[in-house]
């Protein structure tokens, strides 16, 4: 069973969500970084596996772990799970195994509650709302920025801000 992080933001130690199996409990950390989760992440989550006694850890790190952090987690009930292999598992999600509304059964509510929560901001072309687009090489983030929803037949764009704001120059000289 996958229960989403009910903790306090300033006390979640990190956790993202809970995974429980026959009475025992494993604590989830997902970092997608540009750069290779260390040792220090995943002490810190041992910190928090050992401070709540859950049976073991699994760290998510996109663009994998530095050797001494797999060392470490190497010795205890700790699996790293890099992007690569993030990807391959999510492949094996089977269609239909989601919420009768066609959720997807990998997204926590909460989380599907605030993307759809963002504000979209029109199409500077068409004034169409527009769609979020990520591009992704390997697992690494590499652009997000708005695109128009009606793209091949219109091709606005609007830079990705957080929170989107209207390109004013300040904003245009902080983002980058």
């Amino acid at each position: 069973m996958v229960t989403e992080n009910k903790r306090p933001d300033l006390s979640d130690g990190g956790v993202d969500f809970e995974l429980t199996k026959d009475g025992e409990t494993r604590l989830v950390q997902v970092k997608h970084w540009r750069h290779e989760v260390t040792v220090k992440e995943a002490r810190e989550l041992w910190g928090v596996v050992a401070s709540e006694r859950a049976a073991g850890a699994i760290l998510i790190g996109t663009s994998g772990f530095t050797v001494v952090a797999r060392e470490f987690a190497a010795q205890k009930d700790f699996t790293l799970i890099d992007g690569p292999e993030f990807m391959r598992l999510r492949s094996e999600v089977v269609p239909g195994q989601g919420g009768a509304d066609g959720s997807d059964p990998m997204v926590a509510e909460g989380f599907a509650k605030h993307l759809a929560g963002i504000h979209r901001p029109a199409c500077p072309k068409c004034s169409t709302p527009m769609v979020l687009v990520t591009r992704i090489e390997d697992t690494t983030i590499v652009r997000q920025f708005w695109g128009c929803k009606r793209y091949p037949e219109c091709d606005g764009t609007r830079r990705l801000a957080f929170p989107y704001q209207s390109a004013s120059r300040e904003t245009r000289a902080l983002v980058p």
